[in-house]
């Protein structure tokens, strides 16, 4: 017989900060914030137990995170996420001024970041952090990534995506992507 807690669906929001979300596991640190679990979402392993999560929404806390913490969120994420399970990364586009002058950002991400790493064969990632250190991280997670979208600045929204224009502006440019969200699918 199978125990409630097996079959319930866990939806989990890490770092929910304001954004509490109802019928979500709201996780935060802060005790000003309205939270069902207390603990910090850098530190490895969360008090959750294997492959019981459905889906995980990450909005903008990833860029915080060392190499290192981010490396051992996706193994941790993995670990917890039924198979089939949903991942929603939300995060600062790295050339953004808001991204930028952010003092605690330690982490950049652009379009084609978490496609190199669902499609990387070898299961090596080689990455290069914001003080010019390489790492060489063994990868030992596998995910689909389903979907990649911008969501442009308020200048942004003025330039046509037409062939993917206004992302291929936003490398060059400042202010032009303000967001990027990674939906990624845990293959077990």
């Amino acid at each position: 017989m199978e125990t409630k807690s097996k079959s319930k669906k866990i939806k989990l929001n890490l770092g929910c900060g304001r954004k509490y979300k109802k019928g979500w596991l709201n996780v935060d640190l802060n005790p000003l914030y309205n939270a069902d679990k207390r603990f910090n979402v850098a530190n490895f392993p969360y008090p959750l137990q294997d492959s019981t999560v459905q889906e995980i929404l990450c909005s903008h806390i990833l860029e915080h995170f060392t190499t290192s913490q981010f490396m051992n969120f996706l193994n941790e994420a993995y670990r917890i996420s039924k198979r089939n399970g949903i991942i929603v990364i939300k995060v600062p586009f790295y050339n953004n001024a808001v991204h930028l002058a952010n003092w605690d950002h330690k982490l950049g991400f652009e379009f084609n970041t978490f496609k190199k790493i669902c499609e990387n064969k070898e299961k090596t990632l080689i990455f290069t952090d914001f003080n010019g250190t390489t790492h060489k991280i063994d990868l030992t997670y596998n995910f689909k990534l389903l979907s990649v979208k911008s969501k442009p600045s308020k200048i942004g929204k003025f330039i046509p995506n037409i062939f993917r224009f206004r992302e291929y502006l936003s490398y060059v440019l400042g202010q032009i992507t303000e967001e990027i969200t990674y939906v990624l699918r845990v293959i077990k």
